[in-house]
């Protein structure tokens, strides 16, 4: 029935008039017809789910292996396996057995997950292989963060809390929050997120013999964000705003103000070009600043927007 009307009605309006028809035709609406029959007898290159089970523990485990001759004062290339298996195919499994054995051999590993929750799972999983330590990031909660509504706010507006909130915070001495990230550092075998990965994979993964990205590797390792035009428009708006809302700037918050702007004008002036097939393509703007006052970025926009007191603009046009 469904490849006898449009394929782009939208699933509200199909599903009525389905209905419609149902309750009112006389008529017969034939079925679909049935998908092609698929031979699924085994062949050369068919492998039991068993076998491919051990090969991916083979190949993970195998990494070690070379961070051990590394340690052992030879050059090795480093190793690099990713595995685009299939849900069940043993990808935790696998994972629980690597950072065992990395504890065992003296190594150092970090698992990075998607949540809090599946960092805990993954802790969980390799306790039951053998693992003997193991440390879980904290989560951002009140029992964590003393100043919570602030480090919600500067989340929300799409900025780092250890780069905005924690460096001016009263409480810094006494943060459960800073004790706990700072034991998941110094552990062994850490179980961090995707969000400490999204601050820079140098910093995520530096002193580390293994790093295992859990799930959707790209988001972990690569900065990315997809935004409408208007949104970085509104952003640079924003932030034009709050500067104007205060007495006085200094020249690091002005230069970053004045290029937050270039940028987005740029991204106005060139955003959408529409291509051969009728798609839109999105141009980039970069955001060029001299690398000592880039990594102080973050701080410098949070201190700005705080001082200016107004609302604060979409998060991802922010990030």
């Amino acid at each position: 029935w469904t490849a006898q009307h449009d394929a782009g009605m939208p699933a509200d309006e199909a599903a009525a008039l389905l209905l419609s028809q149902l309750l009112n035709t006389q008529e017969l609406i034939d079925p679909p017809a049935p998908l092609p029959t698929i031979d699924c007898r085994q062949t050369d290159d068919v492998v039991s789910l068993e076998q491919q089970r051990q090969l991916l523990q083979q190949r993970v485990l195998g990494l070690l292996d070379r961070q051990q001759i590394r340690r052992g004062k030879l050059t090795v290339e480093g190793g690099v396996y990713l595995s685009g298996s299939g849900t069940g195919v043993g990808k935790s499994r696998a994972t629980a057995l690597a950072v065992a054995k990395a504890e065992r051999l003296g190594l150092r590993a970090v698992v990075l997950s998607q949540t809090h929750k599946a960092s805990a799972e993954r802790l969980a999983e390799a306790r039951a292989e053998g693992l003997i330590g193991g440390v879980t990031d904290p989560e951002l909660t009140e029992a964590t963060c003393g100043n919570l509504e602030a480090a919600q706010e500067a989340r929300g507006a799409g900025l780092a809390v250890s780069a905005t909130v924690c460096p001016s915070c009263g409480l810094r001495d006494i943060c459960r929050m800073r004790a706990g990230l700072q034991a998941a550092d110094q552990a062994q075998i850490r179980f961090s997120t995707h969000a400490q990965a999204g601050m820079g994979m140098d910093r995520a993964a530096k002193g580390r013999d293994l790093i295992v990205i859990d799930e959707d590797a790209l988001e972990a390792v690569v900065r990315h964000v997809e935004v409408h035009p208007d949104e970085v428009a509104l952003a640079a708006q924003t932030v034009a705003q709050a500067a104007a809302a205060v007495p006085t700037l200094d020249d690091d918050t002005a230069e970053l103000v004045e290029a937050i702007g270039r940028a987005a004008a740029a991204v106005a002036a060139g955003a959408v070009a529409q291509t051969d097939c009728g798609a839109s393509q999105l141009d980039t703007a970069a955001l060029v600043l001299p690398d000592a006052k880039a990594s102080t970025l973050p701080l410098t926009l949070w201190r700005l927007l705080q001082r200016a007191k107004i609302g604060l603009p979409p998060a991802a046009a922010m990030r």
